[in-house]
């Protein structure tokens, strides 16, 4: 048993920390650019991506960043673990 997790923690741990470095990637500059402004535009931009990030559960956010970003549009790979751009579509949706 011991031995499974293992063997998988190198992946959780690699998407556990693409998922925060993209949460603070996009968290940060917005929130301190809604900051100076409180009722501007870039305010309320973070509230609504904020507010549907929260909203909207992971099942449903996986297989929509799937379709759009990886089929309709082709720019990441929707499967494997070969090229580091495979862990971008999970880490978002996270």
């Amino acid at each position: 048993m011991i031995a499974l997790v293992v063997t998988h923690f190198a992946r959780t741990a690699q998407l556990a920390l693409a998922a925060l470095g993209l949460a603070l990637i996009l968290a940060l500059p917005l929130g301190v650019r809604a900051a100076l402004r409180p009722r501007g535009r870039w305010s309320s931009a973070a509230v609504a991506l904020a507010v549907t990030g929260m909203s909207l559960p992971s099942f449903v956010l996986g297989p929509l960043l799937l379709i759009v970003i990886g089929v309709w549009l082709r720019w990441l790979p929707i499967g494997g673990s070969e090229v580091a751009a495979s862990v971008a579509l999970p880490a978002a949706t996270l």
